[in-house]
């Protein structure tokens, strides 16, 4: 059973917040005032506080950087690895009409890599996904919407190899989708059915 918390351990957390440029180096400075503690019991006490948001550690949308060769290469391998890509449905109340949002999101245990990650794309979100112990805290990094994904898969799409043909319907629907406000066309219906579709058997080959 872990130790129940301070309010000077949790005084030290608001502290070391102030003093940091956003939440892994938040976590880190923690670390080293709060040795007791590890680095994944931090984080959560950092949501539970509130002093941040695991479920919205977004920027600002804007213009994603232009990625290095081997960044490209690295992020295509763990895309393919332990990346999920389609075009979602979102329903929206006030307007009573469905949208088709494409999403790309990439799965790992180590908050520390996909921080960096988004920092290197320059966009994106990270999300916790709660899970009972034993198991480890899951994060997902996530860029979505038609101009963000297809600035994002444009340049890693050349070394994917297992999700390369999903990633060619998701980009060929962005190139169509960009900047226009329409009812989809049934090519378009076409592509959201391809995106959503099992690739199972064409991702063995």
């Amino acid at each position: 059973m872990s130790k129940l918390w301070t309010s000077n351990e949790e005084q030290i957390l608001w502290e070391t917040k102030s003093i940091s440029t956003g939440l892994t180096d938040c976590v880190k400075k923690a670390s080293k005032q709060l040795p007791q503690r590890t680095p994944v019991a931090i984080f959560h006490k950092l949501y539970k506080l509130g002093i941040f948001k695991p479920t919205k550690l977004g920027i600002p949308k804007r213009k994603l950087r232009k990625l290095k060769q081997t960044d490209r290469a690295y992020i295509a391998g763990l895309t393919d690895g332990e990346g999920h890509m389609a075009i979602y449905p979102r329903y929206r109340q006030l307007q009573r009409h469905t949208f088709y949002i494409p999403r790309v999101s990439i799965a790992n245990t180590s908050l520390m890599l996909l921080e960096t990650m988004k920092e290197k794309v320059g966009g994106g979100r990270i999300y916790l996904h709660k899970t009972k112990p034993p198991k480890a805290p899951c994060y997902y990094f996530m860029v979505s919407g038609v101009s963000t994904v297809l600035a994002f898969l444009s340049q890693i799409e050349p070394y994917l190899i297992l999700k390369k043909e999903r990633a060619k319907v998701i980009l060929e629907y962005c190139e169509r989708r960009k900047g226009i406000r329409r009812h989809l066309t049934k090519e378009e219906l076409e592509l959201i059915r391809r995106s959503r579709a099992s690739w199972d058997k064409d991702e063995a080959n």
